[in-house]
């Protein structure tokens, strides 16, 4: 459910393009790897429980309740994360990506390897 609370206003390709960077990250060695651990990777307290917004995918630790409000959106999110394991990278195999109205501090370290609508995808330098 991550292409849904990440990317669910994007097109077809800005969802496929979300589930790729999940997906890339789980082959990256730098990352976990699986896709649940790489969608929860982040800091976490002593419990073991998200610290907010110290995560990569910010639904993930923002602490807001994941409540899905459209199943139409949600049932194309799983459709797209499904078909980005069999379409070619549309993003150049970024690992990284980021609204497109900020610069993140851990920018200047990457290349832009596309753009989707509202988001930047990244990879390292």
């Amino acid at each position: 459910m991550a292409v849904y609370f990440e990317a669910r206003g994007e097109p077809a390709v800005g969802q496929i393009a979300v589930a790729q960077v999940i997906i890339e990250r789980s082959f990256d060695p730098a990352f976990p790897n699986d896709l649940c651990g790489v969608v929860q990777s982040g800091r976490v307290d002593w419990q073991g429980n998200p610290l907010l917004n110290q995560c990569a995918f910010s639904f993930w630790c923002d602490g807001k309740k994941e409540e899905v409000r459209n199943e139409d959106a949600a049932w194309r999110a799983v459709f797209y994360s499904l078909a980005a394991f069999v379409v070619p990278p549309v993003v150049d195999n970024a690992t990284f990506y980021h609204e497109n109205n900020i610069t993140p501090w851990w920018a200047k370290d990457t290349v832009v390897t596309g753009v989707v609508n509202n988001h930047v995808f990244r990879k390292p330098k």
